[in-house]
C-alpha cells in the first residue's frame, strides 16, 4: 500500500499490488484498489486482473460484463484505426 501511496497511483505499482492480494486471495480488496486507482480496464493486464478478481468473488455478470465491454471497445478502436489507414491513403 505504501509504495502505491508513495508513488501516486503509479499503473506498475498497483499491478503489483493488486497481484499481491490475488496471492494472498484478497479478490476484493484487489478489486477496490483497481477501481480506486481508475486502472480497472485501462489496458489488457489490468481487464484482466479485474476479471480474475470478479470471478474469483463469483460475480460473473459483471466479470462477462467488463470483458465484453473491453473487447467491444478494443473492435471500435481497430475499426477507426483501420478507417483511418484507408482515409489516409486516398488523399
Amino acid at each position: 500500500d505504501k509504495l502505491v501511496t508513495m508513488s501516486r497511483g503509479a499503473p506498475d505499482d498497483v499491478y503489483l499490488l493488486t497481484q499481491a492480494f490475488m496471492f494472498t486471495r484478497q479478490h476484493r480488496r484487489a478489486l477496490h484498489v483497481l477501481r480506486q486507482h481508475r486502472l480497472a480496464t485501462s489496458s489488457p493486464r489490468f481487464t484482466y486482473l479485474t476479471a480474475k478478481c470478479l470471478a474469483e468473488c463469483q460475480e460473473w455478470d459483471e466479470c462477462l460484463a467488463t470483458l465484453d465491454d473491453t473487447v467491444l471497445e478494443h473492435a471500435a478502436q481497430e475499426a477507426a484505426a483501420e478507417a483511418a489507414a484507408a482515409g489516409g491513403g486516398k488523399a
